[in-house]
């Protein structure tokens, strides 16, 4: 078993770790790790070496209204506080509330169904 308060963490060894052993979306899988990334605010990031970026693939995934958005880690400190996270195939109220909105409410109801990444057709919430 691995002993976790042990496991190397210098700058060298996440490097190496990364390059021989994870395997990054969407990209080219690059013989030398990617920069680090140890702070982000609005549309600039940090990386560990200092250099101040600005973001241009913050829409890419998730984060389309900036890095660190005041109103959404009070939403996230919010509902940790209730629930952190439930396995895909079990219904939760946020889960619920979201798919109704998005299924309907903010689309003018164009979607029948929302997809959570890990549910199959069964466990449909919402529509």
């Amino acid at each position: 078993m691995i002993d976790l308060r042990n496991i190397p963490s210098t700058k060298e060894d996440l490097d190496r770790y990364e390059v021989e052993h994870y395997f990054q979306s969407w990209s080219y899988q690059p013989a030398q790790s990617p920069p680090r990334v140890v702070s982000a605010k609005g549309v600039r990031f940090t990386t560990e070496d200092g250099r101040e970026r600005l973001d241009f693939s913050s829409c890419f995934v998730n984060h389309n209204i900036g890095h660190q958005d005041p109103r959404v880690i009070e939403a996230i400190t919010e509902q940790a506080k209730t629930l952190c996270a439930f396995a895909p195939s079990i219904s939760t109220k946020p889960k619920s509330s979201f798919s109704q909105n998005a299924g309907g409410g903010d689309t003018g109801g164009s979607l029948a169904f929302v997809y959570f990444a890990g549910w199959n057709r069964s466990q449909r919430s919402g529509g």
